[in-house]
């Protein structure tokens, strides 16, 4: 059975390594998108990057992408251009963000739509970028200088009566008894026995391979949720 999944997994791999090339060098537009660190951690500042390079004769619209990022907050934004040693035109939009909550975050694909010299419209796109942020350390302390509210002195008392406290016992023992008896008729049944692990990893395979990223070109997405199951059963 675990022969079959192996086959599975490489087929999907295969199916993957399928997909757009990185375009050649010295093509008349490069799209880049990135991060200065893919891993942080809660509160941690992060700066989003998209740079696009083309030629002069090159019509480009840079998109505006903030209102598509999700679970991040954006502190600061802001755009430049600038020409490189070849004469080509660099245009770059950049974000600051930050996590409040740990967890895996998604920066979506950016389509870059250009009009070559002879007026053609064509799209250039920059993947997905894959964010993951820890908690970080606990950094609140106790507020020094605070000092216990002391409880009532309450003057010592003779000691009970024997038979009272033999009443006390027997009351105790009847509820005791009484709180078992109902906790045995309320008693909730035993959950179903859970899945054998490789029945799951069979059905996390099928709920990947139903998500169609591959179909949609969201290879990064795959690989990200492939990991995940290799790391819950292997």
């Amino acid at each position: 059975m675990m022969r079959q999944a192996a086959a599975t997994i490489l087929l999907l791999l295969a199916a993957a390594c399928a997909g757009p090339k990185t375009p050649p060098k010295g093509a008349p537009i490069t799209v880049r998108a990135g991060v200065d660190r893919a891993t942080a951690t809660v509160n941690d500042e992060l700066t989003y990057t998209i740079e696009v390079a083309h030629e002069p004769t090159i019509e480009v619209t840079l998109p505006e992408v903030g209102d598509r990022i999700e679970g991040l907050r954006i502190v600061d934004t802001g755009r430049d251009s600038a020409t490189d040693e070849t004469g080509r035109k660099v245009e770059r939009r950049w974000y600051k963000l930050r996590g409040d909550i740990a967890g895996s975050y998604i920066l979506p694909a950016v389509r870059i739509p250009y009009t070559t010299p002879e007026g053609e419209e064509k799209v250039a796109e920059a993947p997905q970028i894959f964010i993951e942020l820890s908690a970080g350390e606990e950094k609140g302390k106790i507020t020094e200088g605070l000092r216990d509210i002391k409880g009532i002195v309450v003057p010592p008392t003779p000691s009970p009566w024997p038979r009272r406290l033999g009443i006390a016992f027997l009351l105790l023992c009847a509820a005791a008894a009484g709180y078992a008896i109902y906790r045995y008729q309320t008693r909730p049944l035993p959950p179903p026995p859970p899945l054998p692990p490789h029945e799951r990893f069979y059905a996390d395979l099928a709920a990947l391979e139903r998500e169609n990223l591959l179909a949609r070109d969201e290879f990064q997405a795959f690989y990200f949720e492939l990991s995940e199951i290799f790391r819950r059963y292997v």
